[in-house]
């Protein structure tokens, strides 16, 4: 993988590989995950700065030579911090199985066991097996990586739905409207969700149309259900994150 600045990245094929793997995955789930480890890496920060955002591609090639890719996008935009985030020093194991290791949140038991069998039908038959860091995107905005996988589009995309749906509910409220008014009739007719495969990951425009919807769903329940203060708690959110502006380099 080529290198990017400011992070690490330990392969199978590097000395540290097994000490670090050990070191990040829970060790009941070890011994069930020996055989995809080749198509895993860990993914070091060394940074003094928290990645927000990264991407990795696997690059599947066949015996006549058809390239078929699998992309992963990891990102904590909501609290740019814990979650999927990476702090300053820390590392991440970053496999096809999405969050595998992750405490809490990864697969374990027989969900584990079918990602793993689903992983192995996939990736051992073919000839060639590349992976890519594709995307880098740290707390203060900055990008790195060639971006196959789209990962800058999508969380431009991802914040300016929030940000534009804020702005649509200060307008509303500062003019007397009623805001759940206003969100139910911004949610969309319902529609079969666009097939997305590795060749053509999904940009600015898909991301924004579905996170906003993504985010009137969930401040329209919440206002149903009576949860304190739901629409004054997501524009402080919106308002905590208006500094970052996502720049490649």
């Amino acid at each position: 993988m080529a290198p990017l600045t400011g992070v690490e990245t330990i392969t199978p094929a590097s000395p540290e590989f097994t000490n670090a793997v050990q070191s990040l995955v829970d060790p009941a789930i070890l011994p069930d995950i020996q055989s995809i480890l080749a198509f895993c890496y860990v993914l070091r920060n060394n940074s003094a700065k928290t990645i927000i955002v990264y991407s990795t591609r696997w690059a599947l090639t066949d015996g006549s030579g058809r390239v078929i890719s699998h992309d992963s996008t990891w990102w904590n935009l909501a609290t740019l911090q814990g979650g999927d985030a990476i702090g300053p020093g820390a590392s991440r194991f970053v496999s096809p199985i999405f969050r595998l290791g992750m405490s809490r949140v990864g697969p374990t038991g027989p969900a584990l066991a079918l990602a793993v069998q689903r992983t192995l039908a996939a990736f051992a038959p073919k000839a060639e097996v590349d992976v890519s860091l594709e995307t880098v995107v740290f707390s203060d905005g900055i990008a790195l990586g060639r971006d196959a996988t789209n990962a800058v589009a999508q969380a431009r995309g991802y914040l300016d739905a929030e940000r534009q749906l804020s702005d649509l509910i200060s307008q509303t409220s500062a003019a007397g409207g009623d805001v759940a008014q206003l969100l139910t009739s911004s949610m969309p007719a319902r529609s079969s969700p666009p097939i997305f495969q590795g060749s053509n990951p999904p940009g600015y425009d898909d991301t924004l149309s579905r996170h906003r919807q993504v985010v009137v769903s969930l401040l329209l329940k919440r206002i149903q259900v009576g949860s304190p203060n739901p629409v004054e708690a997501f524009q402080r959110n919106i308002a905590m994150k208006r500094y970052l502006t996502i720049v490649p380099q």
